[in-house]
């Protein structure tokens, strides 16, 4: 997991404005917590036939429902918390990957 220090160490980039995003603290909370979940979709052979693996993709819902990749991204970006992101959504596969039998990652994805 990572440290609080990490998280709180994130600083807004140059030329940001002075206010802060309402969604900057919660995201932090997110990452901090490795609550930013996972989906897994399937990915196809060039046939597009066959499962051949999958790809997770990340996703994160609030008290207020869920908030676009295309808001948080950015925002973990403009914050200097990408490398946070990151680190959170790998230790979350990581997790989630002990108990995903190989079989239901290649073969058993819904389509």
């Amino acid at each position: 997991a990572l440290s609080p220090a990490a998280v709180a160490s994130a600083k807004a980039a140059p030329g940001a404005s002075a206010s802060v995003h309402p969604l900057l603290t919660p995201l932090k909370a997110a990452i901090k917590d490795v609550a930013l979940e996972l989906v897994y979709q399937a990915q196809y052979d060039r046939t597009g036939t066959e499962v051949v693996g999958a790809e997770a993709l990340v996703r994160w819902t609030t008290a207020n429902g869920p908030v676009s990749p295309g808001v948080f991204i950015p925002l973990a970006e403009q914050y200097g918390l990408i490398s946070a992101v990151t680190d959170s959504v790998l230790t979350r596969l990581c997790r989630e990957a002990i108990d995903l039998p190989t079989a239901w990652i290649l073969q058993e994805l819904p389509a």
